[in-house]
């Protein structure tokens, strides 16, 4: 195994923890921005279906047109405000529900058109789920629950209207020659109602924080995805290189690619575990086995959780006896000790074998030649000691009669 599959399989978990922290740090800067495109764009779409605002208004009665100019209305501020509810995204509920806080107008170049019949904004200066500031109502929903996603304009905006104009008479006319400007009405086109869209970047009615979230998050779930499914292809490539050598009759060596996509997928939190498992299969049976292989076996049994006592086993089913004695020596238990002594021993690591055994209790070893084993290391080792212990345990169970 190369080594940035083996630092995969010591890292891998850290490194994949990492990506997510990582694309949830990109999201919190992302969410604003992507939300502020995703308004933007809408914003074109819907300015595009009204068609080019004209900025004064054309000679003619009764005729549609699209115009562009200054929202106003009685009163200042948010108290002149129309908003549309229910919608979300580019879809609006039907039919729209809509409120408006004060009689609106439209100031064009030429005079004031009178916003006169139900309006709908198709795209407004303020978007979101929070219902606008005003005063106004919000209006229910048919099954009662209140109204989310709102469309906005207010008092001052520059807007795009699109409506049949037909001239202003009564009071609205009055108003407007002595304002020396001339007036119309707006009516309700062949959409059934007066479409406003303004004409600028909308904003977010959502604080920046909430967008943030809601990006961190966005971009949290999609890297997980993104690892889970880079985890899949990689486990099934690694699953297919054990079968390859489980399915060899000679016992071919193990397949490097398998193992390399089984170490990619060990980044993945939902596929670490098997891939592991996968990979420490196809190890354990390649015949062709040398030093450095046992090692990476002996590596991705660590990483995998397994018991010391299975990676001693492994170790020494490898042919590692050297590696096989550590992790015997490693582990806890009489039987384990004494198993590390008799690999050392067989190397002729008497010192070590000598450490092992100081730390078995005698009566845990069973039979005569065995305690005549440890005795022997303990002399080889040059500790007499030692070595009595393991003679007095010899004498004390014959006469006892013990077999």
């Amino acid at each position: 195994m190369g080594s940035l599959a083996l630092w995969l399989v010591d890292h891998g978990l850290a490194v994949g923890v990492a990506s997510l922290a990582l694309a949830s740090l990109v999201g919190l800067w992302a969410g604003p921005a992507f939300a502020r495109l995703a308004r933007g764009r809408r914003a074109v779409t819907a300015r595009g279906a009204l068609g080019a605002g004209e900025t004064s208004v054309p000679e003619g009665e009764d005729f549609e047109v699209t115009l562009t100019g200054v929202l106003h209305g009685e009163g200042e501020g948010p108290q002149a405000l129309t908003a549309t509810f229910g919608v979300r995204g580019d879809q609006t509920v039907a039919p729209p529900r809509s409120t408006q806080g004060a009689s609106l107008s439209l100031r064009v170049e030429n005079g004031d058109v009178a916003l006169d019949g139900p309006v709908e904004v198709r795209c407004g200066s303020v978007e979101g789920a929070s219902p606008p500031t005003g005063g106004l109502t919000v209006p229910e929903d048919p099954d009662g629950a209140r109204a989310r996603g709102v469309r906005s304009v207010a008092s001052g905006d520059r807007v795009r209207v699109r409506g049949a104009v037909v001239p202003a008479t009564g009071a609205d006319a009055r108003a407007g020659y002595r304002g020396g400007r001339r007036g119309w009405r707006m009516v309700p086109g062949a959409a059934g109602v007066i479409a406003v869209a303004y004409e600028g970047a909308p904003r977010g009615a959502r604080s920046p924080s909430r967008e943030r979230v809601a990006g961190a998050a966005a971009a949290f779930l999609t890297a997980l995805v993104a690892q889970t499914a880079l985890g899949v292809v990689g486990l099934s490539r690694a699953e297919s290189s054990r079968g390859a050598v489980l399915n060899d009759a000679v016992g071919a060596s193990c397949v490097g690619g398998g193992l390399g996509w089984g170490a990619a997928s060990t980044t993945s939190l939902v596929t670490r575990r098997r891939a592991l498992e996968a990979m420490a299969l196809t190890l354990s049976c390649a015949r062709d086995r040398d030093a450095a292989h046992a090692a990476s076996l002996d590596r991705v049994l660590a990483a995998s959780g397994v018991s010391c006592e299975r990676r001693a086993r492994s170790m020494e089913e490898a042919g590692a006896y050297a590696l096989a004695a550590r992790r015997w020596a490693g582990c806890e238990g009489d039987a384990s000790l004494t198993h590390a002594a008799w690999l050392y021993h067989s190397l002729g690591e008497h010192g070590r074998a000598h450490q092992a055994l100081s730390r078995v209790h005698a009566s845990a070893i069973r039979d005569e030649p065995s305690l005549r084993r440890a005795a022997a290391i303990d002399l080889l080792a040059g500790d007499a000691e030692g070595a009595s212990r393991w003679v007095r345990e010899i004498a004390e169970r014959f006469e006892r009669g013990d077999d």
